[in-house]
């Protein structure tokens, strides 16, 4: 049984993340917008679960 995007590591994302991109490729051909639209989606998901699950990691030094 595969995991769903919503239950991989940001890591495991990252390896997949070529192959999402060929598999959206053929599908959004002629739809610009359309393709944008759900790589923008794709995108604010897994940039706000980064951003939880390394939020102390890239935090500025406090000086």
């Amino acid at each position: 049984m595969s995991k769903s995007f919503s239950e991989m590591s940001l890591e495991e994302l990252w390896q997949l993340f070529p192959i999402i991109l060929k598999e959206y490729n053929p599908e959004y051909k002629n739809n610009l917008n359309g393709y944008t639209e759900a790589k923008t989606e794709f995108i604010k998901k897994y940039t706000t679960k980064a951003r939880k699950e390394f939020r102390k990691k890239y935090l500025p030094d406090a000086k």
